[in-house]
């Protein structure tokens, strides 16, 4: 059952969505106000100037009518100022006391100016009073208050509209293939048994090239395929560990039991005065305790791999193989074996010293295996089988039957319990090619047929061995 995760109260996109209209809206609201109010300041100074040619064009009537006395013209001039937009009154002040005055205070907000009547006689000036103007500038106020108004619908639509668009954007491009990615990865299962599903974004018609969310998605995958290696090798190496101690419990409990039962025989021919079979006994004993000693030097050398290890260095596997023929001269005469290695094979970058274990490994067990050949025959190569190079020991031997292959690999498995060795050579072998990044398996027809023991290995310094 999938796992919902799209929550659009808590989404990346709602948040967005959210903090870009309340940002957006300060903004607007911050800048519109500061254009008005400069809107404001300039119809305010227009007004002033206008105040002032009015000054400028009546003035020198009024002086010249005051300085008369003339109250008919003075009443004429201020009720003439009536008629200019704004001015709802006007008056002539001397000391203070009003002479003449027109219109009346109507307004809420006036705007007041104040310009001295002065008259130029013999040289002096004379001063005879002030010309008092008020004007309405609530108009002014109104239509300010409009504009804002106006401005902020107008841009908080905008904002608005912005907002919208860059949430469905986020919401298609972004939150929705995270949602779907997040429901997938909770419904991922790892398992050894089957592929791992690949996460796949469904991005819409307008998704033509790859983005961040899809090397995300890419890397995820990457990530589920490692897990799913990981997991599989984990299991095979539990596997591997339950049959280790499967085997070890075993094999280990057969000369003990074999040490036991000695004992106890060696107390009764010691009692009965049986000299002559305390000797076989004591040989049977010391068999069994030498053989334990073998098994538990084996289980050393294997538990050793991975923990203890050369440094890695580029060397010809042709050269390596010659030194192992070298190591194994004495086995190889005796069984009067033919040793071919090929001249031609490639360098690598490995661990030098235990590879040569593998070869003379494969190459001891060619040899005890050679059966009743009459030409018996080894031949150490490689075949390109591209991207790798196989690198392989084979022999005409007595070959392996096919339902064998993976068994002869493990832990003291042998196929002729009769057979010296404890049977744990060709598991060290797989475990030290499986540290190197490498794989091996064994060709045959079967019976009589042959016998290839195949293996890779790094050609390149730059592929590093495992880490134990």
């Amino acid at each position: 059952m999938m796992t919902t995760f799209a929550n659009h109260r808590t989404s990346i996109s709602r948040r967005l969505f959210i903090t870009i209209l309340v940002f957006s809206s300060i903004v607007t609201l911050v800048v519109t106000t500061y254009r008005v109010y400069a809107d404001y300041q300039e119809e305010y100074i227009a007004t002033e100037r206008e105040i002032d040619l009015m000054y400028a064009s009546f003035l020198p009537n009024l002086t010249e009518a005051l300085w008369k006395m003339d109250t008919v013209h003075l009443q004429l001039q201020l009720e003439g100022m009536l008629y200019i937009p704004y001015v709802e009154h006007a008056a002539i002040l001397s000391r203070d006391a009003v002479l003449l005055s027109a219109g009346s205070h109507k307004a809420e907000k006036v705007l007041e100016r104040r310009k001295a009547i002065t008259y130029v006689y013999s040289g002096r000036t004379i001063p005879l009073g002030e010309l008092v103007l008020s004007v309405d500038i609530g108009n002014l106020h109104r239509k300010v208050y409009a504009k804002l108004v106006s401005r902020l619908l107008y841009q908080g639509f905008i904002v608005f509209l912005v907002s919208l668009f860059l949430y469905v954007i986020v919401r298609r491009m972004i939150t929705n293939p995270l949602s779907a990615m997040a429901e997938q990865i909770a419904d991922l299962k790892i398992d050894s048994k089957a592929a791992t599903k690949a996460l796949v974004l469904s991005r819409g018609a307008f998704h033509k090239k790859d983005d961040e969310l899809d090397q995300v998605a890419a890397a995820i995958n990457a990530m589920s395929a490692n897990l799913q290696r990981k997991f599989t090798e984990i299991e095979a190496k539990n596997a591997e560990l339950e049959r280790f101690t499967y085997t070890v419990s075993h094999d280990l409990k057969s000369p003990l039991i074999t040490i036991k039962g000695f004992l106890g025989l060696l107390v009764s021919d010691a009692r009965a005065g049986n000299y002559g079979r305390m000797e076989a006994d004591v040989r049977r004993i010391e068999n069994a305790a030498n053989k334990m000693q073998t098994l538990l030097d084996d289980l050393l050398e294997i538990s050793r791999i991975g923990r203890i290890v050369n440094p890695p260095s580029e060397f010809s596997m042709t050269e390596l193989a010659r030194e192992a023929v070298e190591l194994m001269d004495g086995s190889i005469q005796t069984g009067k074996v033919e040793i071919v290695i090929d001249p031609a094979m490639p360098r690598v970058y490995a661990d030098s010293q235990r590879i040569r274990e593998v070869l003379q490994n494969i190459i001891e067990n060619a040899v005890k295996y050679m059966g009743d050949q009459a030409g018996p025959r080894i031949e150490v190569g490689c075949r390109i089988e591209l991207p790798e190079t196989i690198f392989f020991v084979k022999d005409n031997g007595i070959g392996i039957e096919p339902k064998f292959h993976d068994k002869i690999f493990g832990l003291f498995d042998k196929l002729d319990p009769a057979s010296p060795g404890t049977g744990i050579g060709l598991a060290l072998v797989k475990r030290i090619i499986e540290l190197h990044n490498g794989k091996i398996w064994v060709e045959s027809e079967g019976a009589g047929r042959g016998t290839a023991f195949c293996f890779t290995l790094p050609a390149r310094k730059e592929q590093k061995m495992k880490a134990a």
